[in-house]
């Protein structure tokens, strides 16, 4: 299994570790009294079952998932406006009026949306990159996205779905399309995921 395929799965991960220390923390907070080290051993155990279902679905070793740690997001470190900007896909314009609570707001919803999105795709792709049934590893999917909305603020009741409708328009048509450059089996088993999970999520309350 790619290495690198862990990778697209650690960096929204990391950014839903921002914007959800800055969400707990609430948005007229400053950003500079935010803690990430503080979020992430409230939420360590939920942490880690994410990046369990990372491991289990890719099959990846030791090293691999040691990335995770290394690259930081996980440990304190400044949560600016412009690190929220980024995660948010530039929302706003950068500005001084960024660190107002209304854009702060707006950030972290977008960013939520954005980076749950980003997660999604990347535990599909991990999970297609084995031609192994879907069923199992769905189920896996399914939670570690609830959690990961719970993480990133979404308090909503079937989190899930709504990231996998917004999966389903971003990444699918660019994938699946006739005009794709997707070989085909990678296709037919990312095809397979989205119909698993289809009915797993919106069967699931």
């Amino acid at each position: 299994m790619d290495p690198a395929l862990a990778r697209e799965a650690f960096g929204p991960l990391g950014g839903l570790v921002e914007i959800g220390a800055v969400s707990e923390a609430g948005s007229t907070q400053p950003l500079n009294k935010v803690s990430v080290a503080a979020f992430v051993s409230r939420h360590r155990g939920e942490l880690n079952q994410i990046l369990d279902t990372v491991r289990a679905i890719g099959n990846f070793d030791a090293a691999t998932m040691a990335v995770s740690e290394s690259l930081g997001w996980f440990k304190d470190h400044e949560i600016t406006s412009a690190s929220l900007l980024m995660w948010s896909g530039c929302i706003d314009e950068y500005s001084a009026a960024l660190d107002h609570p209304t854009a702060v707001r707006r950030m972290l919803r977008m960013g939520s949306d954005l980076q749950l999105v980003q997660l999604f795709h990347a535990l599909v792709r991990i999970g297609a990159a084995h031609s192994m049934p879907t069923e199992g590893p769905s189920r896996r999917i399914e939670s570690a996205i609830t959690l990961a909305a719970r993480l990133g603020g979404n308090q909503e009741n079937n989190p899930a779905w709504n990231v996998f409708r917004m999966w389903r328009v971003k990444f699918l048509p660019s994938t699946l399309m006739p005009s794709s450059s997707t070989p085909p089996d990678e296709k037919a088993r990312i095809r397979g995921y989205a119909h698993s999970l289809e009915a797993l999520i919106e069967n699931n309350p």
